[in-house]
């Protein structure tokens, strides 16, 4: 969900620096669902930033031993990519090489649709992410 998330700031020119993860648990076992938001510091669409953010957020709040019914990612604060804050910490070369991996994704994705580029996680027997993707309605079609 959140690989989906980004390459949708990234062809739609935004950036974030919020991101919010709610866990919804199945009625029955009588958990309160949890949810935080944290700020990532700057203004970015990386993947590597917020797919980390987004995992540490995950194990914070989430108890393991209940059944999930329901996960909402939310990026707040958005605003379109323009100007970028160079620093010494951050590897520029990187960088780069992850937005043209990016941009390559999301033209593999519109001209042969959502499934084309996919983790291999998604492949696996549990995971729903082909059927999501042919019922969602996506740009990438």
């Amino acid at each position: 969900m959140t690989d989906q998330l980004i390459l949708d700031l990234v062809d739609k020119g935004l950036e974030t620096n919020s991101v919010s993860l709610y866990i919804s648990y199945d009625h029955r076992f009588g958990v309160p669902s949890s949810g935080k938001g944290v700020g990532l510091g700057a203004f970015t669409n990386s993947t590597s930033l917020i797919l980390a953010t987004v995992e540490s957020l995950y194990t914070e709040i989430t108890d393991r031993y209940t059944g999930i019914r329901r996960v909402n990612i939310c990026f707040g604060r958005l605003r379109p990519e323009g100007f970028e804050q160079m620093d010494l910490f951050t590897n520029q070369k990187e960088r780069t090489r992850e937005k043209n991996m990016q941009r390559a994704i999301l033209e593999i994705r519109h001209r042969y649709g959502a499934n084309a580029v996919m983790r291999g996680c998604n492949l696996l027997d549990c995971s729903n992410y082909r059927e999501r993707n042919g019922v969602i309605s996506s740009p990438y079609r």
